[in-house]
């Protein structure tokens, strides 16, 4: 694509988002800094750690309760037990952190290596991942990259629907197959029958135990889910579950194997980037609807929507399997108030892009996918990102954000708008003076002779023209754009508003009456005589009044609402003021 391509690319981008009524972003990377990082989980279902545990006390849900009175009461789970995270070596016995370990090392795919340009290590991969290994190497567990060479992968379980579960089948060295899965942690909990025992005091009977799921386990399980996502941290959970021979008989879908042992919940946190809320604020400033789509529990999504502004009272919150069962009918009515679409594919995102177009809103779509591709190329404008995207989001989008941030997003909206109005404030002036001009030397020579020498015509339509133009598309987006909403949600909205068909008639009358008043009455005014000395006279006047009508024209054409202040701003263009001096001089 040529450079002149990419530029007009751009510019038609930026513009249809001048109109755009509705952004459905993603989470991660965008509202977020996606830098993970682990700061809580429960080893089992009572091992409830945390990163700094002194300093971040109430990311546990394990503490003692105490009753209104100030006095302390039982605990509905009284084996539930509190620890730092950097002690977890402590409580583990040697065999469940090599479980855990072994878990973490065989779901991933990233590796430790040298940053290039600091020459410190780091971890390269999924965020995700990069975490989970950044918190084995922390506990001083073995090296992850061993851990996973010896192994024995025997086959990698992928995704094989929307559970979003994984899995990698290993050979046991005593004999047997043992399948590790991670996944969302409310549909790993549901599948899972038993869980891993940890004691507070270090006690073990032997290697690792297991104990079955009962009703008290279960429910502590889902409490510990909720109060994470509930504190806004991304949840995900490792089970397993031993085989005598691999592939195993009776099952079709391998992510979808039940009867699992749960061996941890492990919370990761990504926190919102800076000015998130404030741009999503300006956006609902601007009349532009932003709508959230991640594939994170519908807890912490609403957390994250909350806190961002996105979800506020009277909005709905629907998790993506639900939206896509349902029909056409509901969900044109639900859509104006859809604010978050939660554990949701990108196959939902196209359908959610789809049926907004359908009624006839104007969309953006943010993507980093592969499989962002179709939503971001049946969206208006699609926004791609820089720095984790893939090379198709990035092909399939019109803009590429580099630096992942939505605040990019409101600068694209601003900006579209800014080159909106200079579009408009161009032809707003540019028909006020073909009008004015026409119609003077039509009266003109009909009457008597022409007002305007050719030279003069000449002048005003290639430098006053040329100028004037020049200068209107020079002025700055500013916040301001955002306080009002799109022209028309409707892509065939007019490129003329009333108030500029109000301010081209006006301004013509206005310039043609008193060019016309100086022409014919000219001599009177002044107290000539008529002769051809002073006709000529009179034309140079008639001349100099209609530039400084185009002139003052110019300054008012700054604004195409319906405000009086029309020298609003205009020392913030040093162009404007510029190009005015040199028209007047």
């Amino acid at each position: 694509m040529t450079n002149e391509n990419l530029l007009v690319r751009v510019l038609g981008s930026c513009e249809t988002m001048a109109n755009a009524s509705v952004i459905c972003t993603d989470k991660t990377g965008t509202l977020t800094q996606n830098v993970m990082t682990v700061v809580a989980g429960s080893v089992g279902i009572h091992a409830k750690f945390v990163r700094s545990l002194d300093e971040n006390s109430s990311r546990t849900n394990a503490e003692t309760l105490s009753s209104a009175s100030g006095s302390e009461v039982d605990r509905k789970h009284p084996e539930d037990f509190s620890i730092d995270q950097a002690r977890l070596n402590e409580v583990l016995p040697a065999e469940l952190r090599d479980l855990i370990n072994e878990a973490i090392a065989v779901n991933s795919t990233a590796y430790e290596d040298n940053d290039p340009m600091t020459g410190q290590s780091i971890f390269v991969g999924s965020k995700t991942e990069a975490a989970l290994l950044q918190f084995v190497k922390e506990l001083n567990w073995r090296d992850a990259r061993e851990m996973r060479n010896s192994a024995g992968v025997v086959q990698n379980i992928p995704s094989l629907s929307d559970r979003k579960v994984t899995g990698v089948v290993i050979k046991r060295p005593d004999g047997g197959y043992r399948a590790y899965f991670k996944g969302p942690s409310e549909i790993l909990a549901k599948d899972s029958t038993k869980h891993i025992v940890v004691r507070e005091n270090g006690n073990y009977n032997h290697g690792i135990e297991v104990e079955e799921i009962d009703e008290l386990s279960r429910e502590n399980i889902n409490w510990t889910i909720i109060f994470y996502c509930n504190e806004m941290l991304h949840a995900i959970s490792f089970a397993y579950r031993d085989f005598d021979s691999w592939p195993p008989e009776g099952v079709v879908r391998l992510d979808s194997i039940k009867d699992l042992t749960l061996i941890t919940t492990i919370a990761l946190e990504d926190p919102l980037r800076e000015g998130a809320r404030d741009a999503v604020l300006n956006c609902q400033r601007a009349g532009v609807h932003v709508k959230m789509c991640t594939g994170d529990h519908v807890l912490t999504a609403r957390s994250i929507a909350m806190k961002c502004g996105i979800f506020t009272p009277g909005g709905i919150i629907m998790e993506g399997p639900v939206f896509r069962a349902l029909d056409q009918a509901d969900m044109f009515e639900i859509l104006p108030r859809l604010q978050v679409l939660a554990r949701s594919s990108p196959g939902d995102k196209k359908i959610l892009v789809e049926t907004l177009q359908e009624i006839g809103e104007i969309v953006g779509v943010t993507g980093d996918g592969t499989d962002d591709g179709p939503p971001l190329k049946t969206a208006n404008v699609g926004f791609s990102l820089g720095i984790a995207g893939t090379e198709v989001a990035k092909e399939a989008s019109d803009i590429t954000l580099m630096d992942n941030n939505f605040a990019s997003i409101v600068k694209a909206i601003m900006y579209g708008r800014c080159v909106n109005d200079a579009v408009r404030k161009f032809l707003q002036f540019q028909f006020s003076t073909m009008i004015t001009v026409v119609v003077i030397t039509f009266v003109s020579s009909l009457a008597n002779s022409p007002a305007l020498s050719p030279v003069q015509l000449l002048w005003i339509s290639i430098i006053m023209d040329a100028f004037a133009a020049l200068a209107l598309a020079t002025d700055p987006a500013s916040e301001v754009l955002l306080n009002r909403r799109p022209y028309d949600y409707m892509k065939t909205a007019p490129l003329f508003t009333v108030e500029m068909y109000k301010m081209i008639l006006l301004q013509s009358a206005y310039q043609i009456t008193i060019t016309l008043v100086f022409y014919f009455l000219g001599l009177q005014i002044l107290g000539f005589e008529n002769n051809t000395e002073n006709d000529a006279i009179v034309k140079t006047l008639v001349f100099n009044v209609l530039v400084f009508a185009l002139i003052f024209n110019s300054v008012n054409c700054r604004r195409l609402d319906s405000q009086l202040n029309i020298f609003e701003g205009i020392f913030r263009n040093r162009y404007f003021i510029a190009i005015t001096l040199i028209g007047m001089f």
